[in-house]
């Protein structure tokens, strides 16, 4: 915990030390009591587990009531960088190439580079069988252990860059055994000062079948097929491809008309 909050920048060094400090003096206090006024000592185990057994209700109860309001209270605020539309194309040719992971290890390439509200985009998809995914939580995991539903009902299990998760995810089924997903990282970039920039994948999932029982959706390393699928049902962004071979660009005005 101290460790914890030193990281997120809550207190500082001293602030912890003095706390840990405190706290050895109070626990010192009572034992020092304990071991005077009390014959004989109780027995520890049974104590033992009920302490334990107190921990773990109320450190459960705590997480579920409160962790999202503390992981946004704690999360660093990103700076917004402001971006003319010649600056964000060339970023994004000469920009992040793929995905990092947790291990520091790269993913999937960032195919799509988008300038737009979140709603936007959504909208733009929708007429084409594309869907906000729901992700991994505690009220669906349990869908991972039926192989028989079709894979667009279960879960998807979020990927990481930069120790970000994804901010949204979008998915689209391919029959009963096969997706298409969506996924866009936000970045610190704001076109114009105004409209913020994403970072995109475009992967394909089949259902993965172990001991029939678990049934985890599966991420092809193919990207190429995927991305010419998906590029038609992205046609009212206005996909264009600055370099051969580069990431497309969704929405946004090109640099022609921002230099008018």
């Amino acid at each position: 915990m101290a460790l914890a909050r030193l990281y997120f920048g809550a207190h500082w060094l001293t602030d912890v030390l003095g706390a840990l400090g405190l706290g050895l003096a109070w626990v010192a206090a009572l034992g020092l009591a304990f071991r005077r006024h009390t014959r004989p000592a109780p027995a520890a185990r049974g104590l033992k587990g009920v302490a334990s057994l107190a921990l773990v209700v109320a450190f459960t109860l705590v997480s579920l009531r409160f962790h999202p309001a503390d992981l946004a209270r704690y999360t660093p605020p990103r700076a917004r960088l402001p971006l003319t539309p010649a600056a964000w194309e060339s970023l994004a040719v000469a920009g992040p190439p793929r995905r990092i992971d947790l291990r520091g290890r790269p993913g999937q390439p960032f195919t799509l580079h988008y300038a737009g509200e979140l709603p936007t985009l959504i909208q733009a998809v929708a007429g084409w069988g594309w869907q906000v995914a729901a992700t991994l939580a505690p009220g669906n995991a349990l869908r991972l252990l039926s192989p028989s539903l079709p894979l667009d009902q279960l879960p998807l299990i979020p990927q990481v860059h930069d120790g970000q998760h994804e901010a949204f995810a979008l998915s689209k089924a391919e029959g009963p055994v096969r997706r298409l997903v969506l996924r866009f990282w936000a970045t610190p970039s704001w076109l114009e000062g105004r409209t913020p920039l994403w970072l995109g994948t475009v992967t394909a999932q089949h259902r993965r079948l172990i001991l029939n029982l678990l049934a985890p959706p599966a991420t092809a390393p193919d990207t190429v097929a995927p991305l010419a699928k998906v590029l038609p049902d992205l046609g009212a962004l206005a996909p264009r491809q600055p370099t051969v071979g580069g990431p497309w660009l969704l929405g946004g005005p090109g640099p022609r008309a921002a230099g008018g």
